[in-house]
């Protein structure tokens, strides 16, 4: 038997595997699933790491619409928490220009991450009692010894609900390139914000369920 079989070589003489070189950093390599005639025909694919180590999490809830945004109420106020969508930001933009005590984003019942990720898309649903056009922002707060804090947009979706029926639910689709920013860190909460695009909506009812793909770059 050949003593130079792939086995019997040092690892410094062994070879990357095929494509190494032009891959991307932080990515792993798999076998895809091109239709062909076999199960085992797949070609070899290099595959980001936050595609692997991916987390699904539903931020859902409730409001009577205003021009401004609002966000969830806090966990500590048992009659609203965690699904009622009431607290005023105070503006209909989201910006480092309106910030709000920390403590109202801390007590929120939010998605803590535990790493640091890249959101690949999401799912939004709402239901209105009304067709006037609303919108859903998934937005990121990371938590520090500010006393003062403000959330940081990952998207923001518009919505015209087609029926004015709150059992009608209207779904639209977040994909990578509709994000304002994919990246968050280990540490920091995300949560969900709505307002109504104009004042024609404000006291609309709605229901609003937000999933998120996640992906950990681990």
């Amino acid at each position: 038997m050949a003593v130079n079989e792939h086995k019997n070589l040092d690892d410094a003489n062994r070879h990357n595997p095929k494509g190494y070189e032009v891959a991307t950093n932080d990515t792993v390599l798999s076998k895809d699933n091109t239709p062909g005639s076999t199960t085992t025909d797949g070609a070899l694919v290099w595959l980001a790491k936050s595609a692997i180590k991916v987390v699904t999490p539903t931020f859902r809830g409730y409001a009577s619409l205003l021009e401004n945004y609002q966000f969830p109420s806090s966990y500590d106020n048992n009659n609203k928490a965690p699904f009622q969508i009431d607290e005023d930001y105070g503006s209909a933009t989201i910006s480092s220009g309106t910030t709000v005590a920390q403590k109202k984003f801390f007590k929120i019942s939010s998605c803590m991450l535990t790493g640091n990720v890249t959101i690949n898309s999401a799912v939004v649903q709402v239901a209105s009692n009304d067709t006037n056009a609303l919108t859903i922002a998934l937005v990121k707060y990371t938590p520090a010894a500010a006393l003062t804090s403000y959330p940081v947009v990952l998207f923001e979706e518009s919505i015209t609900p087609s029926t004015a029926n709150l059992d009608a639910v209207n779904i639209a689709t977040v994909g990578a390139g509709d994000f304002d920013l994919r990246t968050a860190t280990k540490g920091d909460h995300l949560f969900i914000m709505v307002k109504a695009n104009a004042a024609g909506g404000v006291a609309d009812n709605i229901l609003v369920s937000v999933t998120a793909e996640i992906g950990y770059n681990v």
